[in-house]
């Protein structure tokens, strides 16, 4: 297949840039099973803060076996994406930051406009 172009689309499944784009899941990833070293006092703010910032950026934690059917049907897809993000939190995370960058692009074009050099 092609897309616009002429250029061959590339399979997402066997595509070395493809893949899934997770949320956090409530997976025993950061839970009882992981051994981490004790807390420096020190860093005890920080650790907070990061705590925090992470709860806020991943809401609620996904259901890993809710995650079997969407994989299943991505890949049984006759045109699957390069990337999908799964769960309730990556789009509003990508959007915000595509957001913010695109505003900085923008206020900028002026001097990328004149970068070009005249013809």
């Amino acid at each position: 297949m092609s897309r616009p172009g002429g250029r061959p689309r590339p399979d997402s499944r066997f595509h070395p840039g493809g893949g899934f784009e997770p949320a956090a899941y409530a997976t025993d990833f950061a839970g009882p099973s992981v051994r981490t070293a004790t807390p420096h006092p020190a860093y005890a703010e920080l650790l907070t803060h990061v705590q925090q910032a992470r709860r806020r950026r991943h809401g609620t934690l996904g259901d890993p076996a809710a995650t079997r059917a969407a994989v299943l049907r991505l890949v049984d897809e006759a045109e699957p994406p390069l990337r999908v993000f799964l769960g309730d939190g990556p789009l509003a995370t990508a959007t915000a930051e595509y957001r913010t960058r695109l505003d900085t692009w923008r206020s900028w074009e002026p001097l990328s406009v004149e970068a070009h050099g005249k013809r």
